[in-house]
């Protein structure tokens, strides 16, 4: 069973986020595993867009809401969450190396408008995009 566990904690090859999935509960078949998997690398090729539920789920070959759940199942959080979680540690990197404003990461990283997005970051690591920023690096 470690061995599994393992396995699952590689879901994103290559990704700057790794993926902490849960053990599946028992309800999730092998495939429904792999096509979240599926929609897992779709979300990581396109988190910069503006995704909606509704074209991961179909990516994945499920309707929204059973994806939903399947994916909270697999992943131990929403899709909603992954996808923000995803968009914000691109943020964080872009904040210490670029010179673009937190309005143009805001829109280059998918997000509708800046304050949306720095509302979510400020709930994912508890400071706005500018305190971050202005932070000593270590």
């Amino acid at each position: 069973m470690h061995a599994d566990k393992q396995r699952r904690k590689n879901i994103l090859p290559g990704s700057e986020m790794p993926a902490q999935p849960g053990m599946p509960h028992s309800t999730v078949t092998l495939s429904q595993y792999h096509k979240v998997q599926q929609a897992v690398r779709f979300i990581n090729d396109n988190y910069r867009t503006d995704i909606r539920l509704d074209a991961v789920a179909g990516e994945a070959g499920m309707s929204p809401a059973h994806f939903s759940r399947i994916f909270r199942k697999v992943m131990g959080l929403s899709y909603q969450d992954y996808l923000n979680s995803r968009r914000i540690t691109k943020a964080k990197n872009l904040l210490r190396t670029s010179a673009q404003s937190v309005t143009e990461i805001a829109f280059s990283l998918g997000f509708a408008d800046p304050t949306g997005f720095g509302r979510i970051f400020k709930k994912l690591t508890r400071q706005t995009p500018s305190a971050y920023r202005s932070l000593p690096r270590k």
